[in-house]
């Protein structure tokens, strides 16, 4: 894997998408082979490139993030693809990515046309949009995400992540934000 994906791994072992176009990057477990999780993306488009790429973003989006292995001409590629545009976009990196990614985000907030992306802070032409923590519950209790992160996972039997709609019909306000479920060996 290239080696920023690698970095950005340590980091953030999933990463969710800063609005409704973008694909989310999933958690390394998830990661796998293109033609494990989506065999038709390669039948239908007939791009030999594909046939050895991971998908690491987009498993439940409508547009999905891939990196395709080192060939002799080039290095690792970085693609974003949906089905409903023509051809994939190319990256750079990561960091082209996610700085096209804080553009888009940008004109969107100027042109008023995504409401929900709010600006909280500004450093350098970057703006950063706020993020609120989901409600997190462990075995039904409350925790807060500097101890859920201090965690041992391999303690976890079953993990859910409610989004907004479904975790305010399941939790009423205090969902709003979303919930993570998670139950462990007691």
């Amino acid at each position: 894997m290239p080696k920023d994906y690698k970095e950005f791994l340590l980091i953030s072992n999933r990463f969710s998408a800063s609005n409704d176009i973008e694909p989310t990057f999933e958690n390394l477990e998830r990661i796998d082979y293109l033609k494990n999780i989506y065999p038709e993306i390669i039948e239908n488009y007939q791009i030999e490139k594909l046939r050895e790429c991971l998908i690491i973003a987009g498993f439940d989006d409508e547009q999905q993030f891939f990196l395709i292995p080192p060939t002799n001409e080039k290095d690792w590629r970085y693609w974003k693809f949906a089905n409903w545009q023509a051809g994939e976009y190319e990256f750079q990196n990561l960091e082209s990515y996610f700085l096209n990614v804080i553009e888009f985000n940008k004109e969107q907030i100027e042109n008023k046309k995504n409401p929900d992306l709010k600006i909280i802070a500004q450093e350098e032409n970057i703006q950063i949009k706020e993020y609120v923590a989901p409600l997190i519950l462990v075995d039904g209790k409350k925790v807060n995400v500097q101890d859920f992160s201090q965690m041992n996972q391999q303690n976890f039997i079953e993990s859910k992540y409610l989004y907004t709609e479904e975790a305010i019909l399941k939790y009423g306000d205090i969902g709003k934000n979303g919930v993570v479920e998670v139950s462990t060996f007691k």
